[in-house]
């Protein structure tokens, strides 16, 4: 039984960010250095009709904008998602 796809309008009255960690099993080493760990945050979108979306922001280091640019920008980008 598949679920029926919900299409009523909403808006995004509440976005948020959650920071996370997850550790690799084991390091891996690319051309920008050795991880061992994913970092990133999960972002919740809170819409007026009670339903909840959920993304994430996870930018690996060398392959466009780093960590620090991604979490300075993170609240700028929070707020445009709920008009603010």
């Amino acid at each position: 039984m598949s679920a029926a796809l919900d299409t009523r309008p909403a808006t995004v009255i509440r976005a948020e960010a959650r920071p996370y960690r997850l550790p690799f099993a084991r390091p891996i080493t690319t051309a920008q250095g050795r991880f061992d760990a994913r970092t990133g945050w999960w972002i919740a979108l809170h819409d007026s009709a009670g339903r909840v979306a959920w993304g994430e922001v996870a930018p690996w280091p060398g392959f466009g904008v780093g960590p620090a640019a991604a979490e300075a920008d993170l609240p700028a980008a929070l707020r445009a998602l709920t008009g603010q």
